[in-house]
């Protein structure tokens, strides 16, 4: 009698001792799940910014081609002018 309850008892444990490691490893396998997701997640945030400071440059790049260009267009716009007063002036 007392060893079937000795044997039940050691049932008893050697079951709770699996429960434990199979929730151990379910929560370990829900970790890594997180990890992998939050790496996933700032691995896209990283490309985002640098999306982001490609499009920056680009307008950047317009922006002072625009102004160059703006600026050559007032420097010719002046010399015409000068050159008009010059030939009106002769």
């Amino acid at each position: 009698m007392r060893e079937v309850e000795v044997a039940q008892q050691n049932r008893t444990r050697a079951v709770a001792i699996e429960q434990e490691r199979v929730n151990r490893a379910r929560e370990l396998e829900i970790v890594a799940r997180e990890r992998e997701v939050e790496l996933q997640r700032i691995e896209k945030e990283k490309a985002l910014e640098e999306e982001r400071k490609n499009i920056s440059n680009v307008i950047r790049e317009r922006v002072a081609v625009e102004k160059r260009s703006h600026k050559k267009k007032s420097v010719l716009k002046k010399y015409v002018k000068s050159q008009k007063l010059s030939v009106c002036a002769k």
